[in-house]
């Protein structure tokens, strides 16, 4: 812009001297004037054109970039997706090549889906002025997905599409169709599924338009793990459908079960899966206890054991980790007494029909009826469509403490509703029995790393820092570790696609490597993402165009405009005449 104004003032001061032909001692104070301006301009855009070349604003032409050579001066970005060669434009192929050319520059723009976190690193202190954002291109731009699930546990498949209207989105296990959802208007989607059996996946996302063709795609793998064998321990005061279908479905899933049911004053018909526990007729002992992962019994059924049988249940669950929940639908007073300490509490509410069970963001469960009472003071884990809890449990200690309504959930299986009936009892009982071991498991500095990517694995601070990475082709090599803060840390650049893995011990934690075509729209979301951080600012699209001229155009039209000027000097030499005196 200064530049432009520059030459706009040389221009009008030639202009003006043409035209203003007065005669006399004010022709000469113009010349004088004029003179000056021009020469003060003069060095002025010269001395702009000198440091605007050497250390003045540098394009960094990234993909995406619509830029072209015309617009000076600049360099080409060459990283995963070279777009085009521009031919007179010198290449930058690295992080080493940006920090010395942003060591001599200084000040730098960028322009396309910007830089990755590694190019960013090689930029150094160099200052990012500007970054003119390219637009998205077409297909994923955002997927959000849990990488480890355990078997038949709810997975739900979250992004955003660009550029795509009306489009839907299918998941395929080879040839089997998983599921499919459509995009909103805003391009959002949102597909639930239920985790298959324990193993190692790569699903195949596919993005489709209105008319069935096919627009993005790509690998989305998922580790499954084998739940844990769950030994529950289940008290029922007297036989019911609700007690038989949860006895038929935890053998079903290959949990230990031992059923004691209530027939009679002083007869009970125990009913065992996977166990070889036996009970007292109104007492438990500790050794039995400690081979069960929860207790589950109605309110009935716990009021009637004995004192210190309660007592003991209730010390396992502050000191050893112990999941109790109680099931009710009892409003007297002394169903609640017989409530532990810390359980959760009941309120009277009016009876709800026909009312489905919720809990976050899931899909709701199918309809059911409610009873006249509300669970207070706890953490939910199931709520009508008011927000009451139906099922909520507190900490004690080590353990969870639960209490649920007991609803007719039995009657979605009869419905064809097995699915909701999973949910309902395996979020149940995963949320407050015996916590499980933990996994080993690495944080990674990218969540979709590919094939040449700088890759930082950190463990937390109890792993032993001597970790194998597993290949693709089996081949295992030592990491080198490194102590921070946090745990040990170690680098690597993957160099094949695949599942890698990380052997600590007994343990290993997988991870997959994408190939650099894999998600071509959220690599670019990334790139925006990390270079409009360090900039502070986005532009979607360029604001307009920056002349930088070549200093030798510059100087060679100052020369004209300077001869241009000392010609017209000459051709109408400037004559000083002494005024003649008023009145003569």
């Amino acid at each position: 812009m200064w530049s432009g104004l520059a030459v706009a003032t040389l221009a009008a001061v030639y202009a003006a001297r043409g035209v203003f032909g007065v005669r006399g001692r004010a022709v000469a104070v113009f010349v004088v004037i004029a003179n000056i301006a021009a020469v003060l301009c003069t060095a002025w855009l010269a001395l702009e054109a000198t440091r605007t070349t050497q250390k003045g604003l540098v394009w960094l032409l990234s993909a995406g970039s619509e830029r072209d050579a015309r617009h000076r001066p600049l360099l080409q970005v060459v990283d995963i997706y070279p777009d085009r060669e521009m031919s007179g434009v010198e290449s930058l192929a690295g992080p080493d090549q940006l920090l010395l050319e942003a060591e001599r520059r200084r000040r730098v723009a960028v322009a396309g889906w910007g830089l990755s976190r590694e190019q960013l690193r090689g930029v150094g202190a160099a200052a990012i002025e500007r970054f003119d954002a390219a637009p998205q291109p077409v297909g994923i731009s955002r997927l959000d997905w849990p990488e480890r699930v355990r078997e038949g546990s709810p997975l739900r498949i979250s992004g955003n599409v660009a550029g795509v209207d009306r489009g839907r989105i299918r998941v395929l296990l080879g040839d089997l169709e998983l599921g499919i959802a459509a995009t909103d208007p805003g391009g959002e989607f949102e597909l639930d599924l239920l985790a298959p059996l324990p193993g190692r996946y790569v699903l195949d996302l596919q993005v489709v338009d209105e008319n069935d063709a096919l627009v993005d795609r790509g690998p989305l793998p998922l580790q499954v793990f084998a739940v844990p064998r769950l030994n529950v321990l289940a008290l029922a005061a007297s036989p019911s459908f609700s007690w038989r279908y949860l006895a038929n479905w935890l053998s079903d899933n290959g949990a230990g079960l031992l059923l004691r049911t209530r027939v009679s004053q002083e007869h009970f018909l125990e009913q065992r899966h996977n166990v070889a526990a036996d009970l007292t007729a109104q007492d438990i002992d500790e050794d039995t206890l400690a081979a069960f992962d929860i207790v589950v019994a109605d309110s009935e059924a716990w009021s009637r054991l004995a004192a210190a049988a309660r007592e003991r249940v209730e010390r396992l669950v502050r000191d050893q980790g112990l999941g109790l929940l109680l099931l009710t639908d009892d409003v007297s007073g002394a169903a609640r007494e017989a409530l532990p300490e810390l359980a959760p509490g009941l309120a009277e509410a009016l009876p709800r029909s026909d009312r489905h069970l919720r809990f976050a963001d899931w899909n709701p469960l199918p309809a059911i009826d409610l009873p006249a009472l509300a669970i207070t003071g706890a953490e939910s884990l199931w709520e009508d469509e008011d927000g009451m809890a139906v099922a909520a449990f507190a900490g004690s200690g080590t353990g969870r403490i639960g209490l649920a309504l007991r609803l007719p959930v039995y009657r979605w299986v009869t419905a064809g509703e097995s699915d909701a009936y999973a949910r309902y009892w395996q979020h149940l009982l995963a949320a407050i029995a015996r916590p499980q071991p933990a996994r080993l498991t690495s944080q990674r500095s990218s969540r979709i790393p590919f094939v040449g990517m700088r890759l930082e694995l950190c463990f937390d601070a109890a792993v032993n820092p001597e970790v194998e990475l597993v290949g693709p082709d089996a081949a295992t090599v030592a990491l080198p570790m490194y102590r921070r803060a946090t745990g040990a840390c170690a680098l690597l650049w993957p160099y094949a696609p695949g599942w890698h893995g990380l052997r600590n011990g007994d343990e290993t934690d997988f991870f997959y490597v994408y190939t650099s075509s894999d998600w071509r729209g959220l690599q670019v979301a990334e790139r925006i993402a990390a270079t409009g951080e360090s900039t502070g600012e986005r532009a979607e699209s360029p604001a307009g165009t920056t002349w930088n001229l070549p200093p030798q155009l510059v100087f060679s039209v100052l020369l004209v405009i300077l001869g241009l000027l000392w010609w017209e000097q000459k051709r109408r030499p400037v004559r000083l005449v002494k005024p003649e005196p008023d009145g003569a």
